[in-house]
């Protein structure tokens, strides 16, 4: 039977409704949902009214595509294949741009991520797919085990056998770190910042320090947990990445100097004043996954566990969460004319994230090119850590019935998305080239 055919939707809707976990999870959506999967010029749907964990009511053919919805995901059929034959998360699948939601809001359906997996779950088990998901796992089984790969690597080397080559990526970056990261947070007058932060009102000063000290400790953790990377780095005698990660280390630094000179001059509030501003969802990201994934390399720095690290840091800290705050905070600021040194310093500190954030790309393809079979490993650990982020968006804008300087939610949540698409494309097209990302 065919994927979204009348008997298959029947069948998943009868899963739905058996199921006591998406009972539970999907408490408190209320939108009707299209699923079109698109072959060729031809496409078919399944259309859902989901209300509070139950399917009241599914359509396939014609009537699926023509049913009154508000909210609606397209993909190729081959795409839903895969996604069903592996289970994949489909969160990351639509920050990845390979499902497209055509109608609806990212930002609410990203309320509702486990349910979301819930339905994946169950449209993988309706009996009538089985064929297609056997088919699909022997392709994917067939590509692990017929990649090869062709770079090589000699961890007995040292600098005193060899030279730097000075045309691998890694060095190209400590090369503009050296002439574009020498800047000194201490040179940056915030004596206008000082007069427009007693000009804003009081939910104004509430956002700006919210915000600002969010940057802060975020800053600080990736400056507390970045020497393990280096280690094992150093480990494998990559000297031209540890040359670069040495000025990594001294940039978090000077981040994490930046903003807290900003909250002692210009907001003036005490260090024990800003943990109220951690959600259970950023103490998630940055106490547990960013620490536990950085750590474990003092003990096991295996190529897996750095692949895990450098997701988790350089391609969700940094790349996702990181570069949105920093994008929407500087816009924020500069669109009502506040706070030049705070945008002074985001300025130059994004200079600096961009090279952080292409360094992790470069080692992230430069990984799964070399082994091919991490690849489930990359994708569940930007599954887990992409979920925390959407979580702690969520948890900002919780926090106001109505957000100062107008700033909205899905804002936040397409920036992000744009942004890991971006990252995530380069590390795919470098795997087809079998060349590791290599552009500043």
């Amino acid at each position: 039977m065919d994927l979204f055919g009348k008997e298959w939707t029947e069948a998943y809707e009868k899963q739905i409704n058996a199921d006591a976990e998406y009972h539970e999870n999907g408490k408190g959506w209320l939108n009707p949902i299209r699923f079109i999967s698109i072959d060729g010029d031809q496409k078919k749907a399944v259309w859902l009214d989901l209300k509070n964990g139950i399917c009241e009511q599914s359509l396939s053919g014609e009537a699926a595509l023509t049913a009154t919805s508000s909210y609606e995901i397209q993909a190729e059929n081959k795409v839903w294949e895969h996604l069903l034959a592996t289970k994949g998360d489909p969160l990351v699948a639509l920050l990845t741009g390979k499902l497209k939601l055509t109608k609806g809001s990212l930002f609410t359906l990203s309320r509702y991520t486990a349910s979301a997996k819930d339905l994946v779950r169950l449209a993988s088990s309706v009996e009538i797919f089985e064929k297609e998901v056997e088919i699909e796992k022997k392709k994917l089984g067939t590509v692990i085990l017929t990649t090869e790969h062709n770079l090589t690597k000699d961890v007995t080397l040292s600098i005193m056998k060899r030279r730097i080559n000075t045309d691998v990526f890694p060095y190209r970056l400590y090369e503009k770190a050296k002439v574009l990261g020498i800047w000194n947070p201490s040179d940056i007058n915030f004596d206008q910042d000082c007069s427009d932060w007693d000009s804003c009102k009081p939910d104004e000063k509430e956002v700006i320090l919210h915000l600002t000290s969010l940057f802060q400790s975020g800053e600080e953790s990736v400056t507390n947990e970045i020497v393990p990377l280096l280690l094992a780095i150093s480990g494998e005698k990559r000297i031209e990445e540890e040359l670069f990660l040495t000025t990594f280390l001294f940039e978090e630094a000077k981040h994490t100097d930046f903003f807290n000179r900003f909250l002692t001059q210009v907001a003036k509030t005490k260090a024990n004043d800003l943990d109220r501003f951690k959600g259970e969802k950023y103490v998630q990201l940055f106490d547990v996954e960013l620490n536990n994934a950085m750590r474990i390399l003092l003990t096991d720095p295996s190529t897996e566990n750095q692949l895990r690290a450098s997701v988790t840091y350089n391609m969700v800290v940094e790349g996702s969460l990181a570069e949105t705050g920093y994008h929407a905070y500087f816009k924020m600021l500069e669109d009502h004319n506040l706070l030049p040194g705070m945008r002074k310093g985001i300025g130059l500190l994004k200079q600096d994230e961009s090279r952080h954030i292409a360094y992790g790309i470069y080692l992230i393809s430069r990984i799964l090119i070399e082994k091919p079979e991490l690849k489930p490993i990359f994708d569940e650990q930007m599954s887990r850590c992409m979920e925390l982020v959407v979580g702690v968006i969520h948890e900002i804008f919780g926090r106001y019935e109505i957000m100062p300087f107008g700033l909205k939610a899905d804002d936040f949540i397409e920036y992000a998305t744009d942004q890991f698409q971006k990252r995530y494309d380069r590390i795919m097209k470098s795997l087809e080239k079998r060349t590791p990302f290599a552009e500043a």
